[in-house]
Order: C-alpha cells, then structure tokens, then sequence
C-alpha cells in the first residue's frame, strides 16, 4: 500500500474526513463529498471476497483534495491487494478509483494502479452510490484477478520447478 503525502496533504482519520465541508455543485461541476467516494468500496469488495484491513487518507489543508488508499486481504492467495482513491472539490482532478496489487497515490496528484478508472464530476454524476462503485469494481475485477492468478502460476513454478 503506497499512500505519499508530500506536497501539501495531511493525514485525516475516517470521523474527521467524515465532517469536511462539501461545496455547492454548479452547472457544470457536481463536487461528491470526500467520504462518498470511499464509503460504497468495502460493500463492493465484499462481493469479491476483499476484507478492508488497513486504510489511510490525506486532504489538503482547505479540504479541497482527498487521497486515500485500502489495504484488501484477498481470498485468491496469500497477498493483499489496494484500492486507491481521490476526489477533489477544486476541479484540480477526476474522482478515481485504482485496483491492483501494486498501487500508488500521491498529493502531488500521481495516480498508478494495474487498473485506473476515472469519472469527472460533470452534472451526469448524480453521485458515487453503491451501485457506481460497484460497477466501477466490477469492471475491474476480473482482470485484476486474472492478472494475480498469474503472478502466483509465475510466483509457484520459479519456487518449484518442474
């Protein structure tokens, strides 16, 4: 799990990006509140299997920008996997949502994952529920599991040539 606040964020607790501020949409532009975008995901998970096991969140200091990053305990082998987030209120950045085994999310607004989904938060987004993140997920999913059970194939037979 790599969570990088360097460039301005600070580390916030769940109660407290709980209580940030969300300002009003415009015409063009629906800011989703920080902890919305993080809340549907163990839910979503848990179809697949995941257990949230550690989780950690930055903001910037005027609450504009929010980075998170979840530590997954898979049931497909013994290795975790990460879900990283952001969302941010300035129109700085896309809500995003990155899967895989090696992700990376920075303040200073880098974004890497196996797999990197973002939506803008246009008048069309009505809002990050359950079934959007949900979906989100499901897209990915797949293909990061495919991905992981071929990595431990890899991982099993250099440990145990044939």
């Amino acid at each position: 799990m790599t969570l990088v606040l360097h460039a301005g964020a600070k580390p916030i607790d769940y109660d407290d990006l709980r209580a940030l501020s969300t300002p009003p949409a415009t015409q063009t532009h629906v800011p989703i509140p920080h902890h919305r975008v993080m809340d549907p995901a163990p839910y979503s998970l848990s179809y697949y299997g995941h257990e949230v096991v550690e989780r950690h969140f930055g903001v910037t200091e005027d609450g504009m920008r929010f980075f998170g990053v979840l530590t997954l305990r898979s049931p497909y082998g013994d290795y975790c996997d990460t879900l990283g987030l952001r969302n941010s209120h300035d129109k700085s950045l896309p809500i995003g949502v990155a899967f895989g085994s090696k992700v990376f999310v920075c303040d200073n607004l880098s974004f890497n994952a196996d797999i990197v989904i973002k939506r803008k938060h246009s008048v069309n987004v009505t809002g990050i529920d359950r079934r959007a993140t949900f979906a989100i997920i499901s897209r990915s999913m797949p293909a990061c599991l495919q991905a992981a059970s071929q990595t431990a194939a890899a991982h099993r037979n250099a440990s145990h040539p044939t």
